[in-house]
């Protein structure tokens, strides 16, 4: 009986092991498909497949660039940069994170107020991080007009509710004029080398002065693409946006003080979470409602067998108990010796030594 049961068990746990990864791999897939991330990119409010060179130079950053002046803000509590000095380099950035109830109404708002600034969009990355509600969230990375960099900010609350906002200037002054020292001197080092590879006559000599000329080049075309992209960076400002859609606006609330507002606050908290769980709950239960039934099917018909196989085991049992009394009885009823045959020999050896 217990091997069979324990076969049962196997079967039924087996059956359950195949049912569940099935359902796991549905529910996996339907996640990965809903959560596959929509990235796209487009300039001048017209969608491109991918970036052309110009917008990669732009998004690259100068690793020789110096941090010598910063501010950051966090929340509502927007610092000003302040305005910058006449002939300053200064490279304005800023991330904003925003919460919505409304995901298309806010994208349409910022794709707005980018074209109202003379901005553009350089990439936009869009995708459901909950399948169950179809939550989304997107980041975008905006260009804007170093001119307008403090209106785009301000109008950050037209576009969502501001979860936290970081604005940071990068002066890269010293840096910009040390590179365009060097490529005047390149320059003119670039035309002395020519009117020298003019005059040249020998071999040696024009092979030396072509050679030194081609280094020449190089180093003015590095320095002028540096030199451009940091241009760019300073005319353009660059913003990265978090929106994220959330079925209630997270609201600024002031910390509880006394005993009684703290207990209130903590019990309204575990109501609410008490809330969402139930609400989870219900939307597993019914989302898991056929593999439910199935699993039930498979154990309803699991007890019928064990119900029905249950009379033909009894009397299994009782045959083996019958037979085990019968053996019992029949090795009782065998006569058997009182003293062992070692012990008897011990004894007439006993007999024979007080005889003698």
């Amino acid at each position: 009986m217990k091997r069979r049961t324990l076969a049962y068990f196997l079967l039924f746990a087996l059956l359950l092991t195949v049912l569940t990864g099935c359902a796991s791999a549905d529910k996996m897939a339907m996640d990965s498909a809903a959560a596959e991330t929509e990235s796209y990119y487009y300039t001048d409010n017209d969608y491109v497949s991918a970036p052309t060179e110009e917008m990669k130079a732009e998004e690259m950053v100068e690793d020789e660039v110096e941090y010598d002046d910063s501010a950051t803000l966090a929340g509502d509590a927007l610092v000003s940069t302040g305005n910058i000095a006449e002939g300053r380099k200064v490279i304005r950035n800023a991330e904003i994170w925003l919460e919505t109830k409304e995901f298309d109404a806010s994208v349409a708002r910022l794709q707005q107020i980018i074209e109202e600034l003379g901005g553009y969009v350089s990439r936009a990355d869009v995708y459901v991080r909950n399948s169950t509600y179809s939550l989304h969230t997107g980041n975008y990375t905006v260009r804007i007009p170093s001119e307008n960099f403090d209106r785009f900010i301000s109008y950050r609350e037209d576009i969502g509710s501001v979860s936290s906002t970081n604005v940071w200037t990068d002066d890269v002054t010293d840096t910009y004029y040390d590179k365009a020292a060097r490529l005047q001197s390149l320059e003119t080092k670039q035309a002395r080398l020519i009117e020298l590879l003019e005059k040249a006559e020998d071999m040696e000599s024009i092979i030396a002065l072509e050679s030194e000329l081609s280094d020449t080049i190089y180093e003015i075309e590095l320095l002028t693409g540096s030199l451009r992209k940091l241009d760019n960076q300073i005319a353009y400002s660059t913003i990265s946006i978090y929106l994220d859609e959330v079925r209630e606006v997270t609201e600024p609330v002031a910390l509880p003080k006394t005993l009684g507002e703290r207990m209130s606050y903590r019990f309204s908290r575990t109501m609410e979470n008490l809330s969402d769980f139930c609400e989870e709950a219900l939307i597993w239960f019914v989302g898991a409602l056929p593999v439910l039934v199935i699993l039930l099917v498979i154990a309803l018909i699991a007890w019928i067998i064990f119900r029905a196989t249950a009379p033909r085991r009894a009397a299994r049992r009782a045959e083996r108990a019958r037979k085990s009394e019968e053996a019992l009885a029949k090795w009782n009823a065998t006569p058997r010796a009182t003293t062992s045959p070692v012990v008897d020999q011990l004894e007439e050896q006993k007999s024979e030594k007080s005889e003698q």
